[in-house]
């Protein structure tokens, strides 16, 4: 199944209002967004720039606003990375200061 379908159309959320998203929200409070409305969602790497304590909050957001025959796509990053975290003793930080620090 294809996301850039013609029927379909696109409703992004983002925390970053200036990259233009439809819905300024947190990942974790999608409570704008009708139960059971969407038909696809495509995540990438939003996972680990939350606490880990949210995680199980943004994932049952995301199956409250999907359609009972919707799918889900989540994209995060790959194992090197997050063995660095474990190393580091950063297990509960948000990830995206500790990956900014390591490759900038």
């Amino acid at each position: 199944m294809r996301f850039n379908i013609e029927d379909w159309s696109e409703i992004r959320l983002d925390i970053n209002s200036n990259v233009n998203p439809d819905i300024v929200r947190s990942l974790i409070d999608t409570s704008s967004v009708k139960t059971n409305s969407v038909d696809a969602i495509y995540s990438a790497h939003n996972l680990e720039h939350i606490y880990l304590h949210e995680v199980p909050i943004a994932l049952n957001e995301l199956f409250r606003i999907l359609n009972e025959d919707g799918m889900v796509v989540l994209r995060y990053p790959d194992l090197k990375q997050i063995s660095r975290v474990f190393v580091n003793d950063k297990l509960l930080d948000p990830l995206n200061n500790f990956l900014v620090a390591q490759y900038h």
